[in-house]
């Protein structure tokens, strides 16, 4: 978390995807409703209607920093980008979250994920060999 008082920056539109689902989540959790969440925040209920659904603006890190504070959530973990797992994840579902593309486009794109998704294995295998000789 940061210190009291410290200034945030949020540069756009890097935590878009995840930031409004996990404050979202957070917030159900608790069974808060937007209207107790801006009372206990200080955060207008169109700002968190409006960070819930990802928009963020240049100017709503003291708001995110304040409905974190009201969440009891780690203002990190909140901006944090979840790692995909790579078993989870296919080239059909990363697919689907695109626009449309060239043909040739699509199969750059198609091996540039799927060498991603071979690295992530990588790395969570070696990661799972380091831990397992420990």
């Amino acid at each position: 978390m940061t210190a009291k008082g410290e200034k945030i920056t949020i540069r756009t539109p890097y935590f878009l995807p995840w930031l409004g689902s996990k404050l979202r989540r957070q917030r159900e959790e608790l069974s808060l409703s937007e209207d107790a969440l801006a009372a206990s925040s200080g955060v207008p209920v169109s700002t968190i209607q409006r960070l819930e659904r990802g928009e963020l603006g240049r100017r709503d890190g003291e708001s995110v920093k304040s409905i974190a504070g009201a969440l009891g959530a780690d203002l990190g973990a909140l901006l944090t980008r979840p790692v995909p797992d790579p078993d989870q994840t296919s080239i059909s579902t990363v697919r689907n979250r695109r626009v449309e593309v060239s043909e040739e486009v699509e199969a750059e794109i198609d091996l540039a994920v799927a060498d991603h998704l071979a690295q992530l294995r990588a790395l969570r295998e070696r990661r799972e060999r380091r831990e397992a000789q420990n």
